[in-house]
């Protein structure tokens, strides 16, 4: 059997695990609000996480948090975008609706790329380490 991701990008093997993490992330997800900003806060509630712990964790001042969370009408940069859903360690599945509420279609450019596979596979390491590889590959930072 193939192995899965899961929250804490370790791989599970067994169907008890498949479907609990499947039952989870699905109650989730319809329970999420439809607008960016509401989303943000329900992730942050949900996971229990301050604005200052979100500061830190994703490398934004609490002022720019505060905007994501509150304007409705905000056209956030992918870069700020991917740097809350790293801030926030969210699952792939949440980090890429997050991308979409915020109006961003990841393409195949070589940066949508980097923030692709940084949103898939290094959910669990901190923003300075992430910045490394972000510009190891010649892309901007977060």
């Amino acid at each position: 059997m193939e192995a899965l991701p899961n929250k804490e990008n370790q791989c599970v093997v067994n169907t008890d695990t498949f479907v609990s993490m499947t039952d989870e992330i699905s109650s989730v997800m319809e329970s999420l609000p439809t607008s960016y900003s509401k989303t943000i806060c329900e992730h942050m509630k949900r996971l229990g996480c301050t604005i200052e712990d979100l500061s830190f964790e994703s490398g934004l001042t609490i002022r720019t948090i505060n905007r994501h969370r509150s304007s409705e009408t905000l056209k956030p940069s992918l870069a700020s975008v991917v740097a809350l859903c790293i801030g926030l360690r969210l699952h792939p599945i949440y980090s890429f609706d997050l991308v979409s509420k915020a109006g961003h279609r990841l393409s195949s450019s070589k940066e949508d790329m980097a923030y692709s596979m940084v949103l898939m596979t290094m959910v669990n390491m901190d923003i300075v380490e992430i910045n490394k590889y972000l510009t190891a590959a010649g892309v901007k930072t977060l």
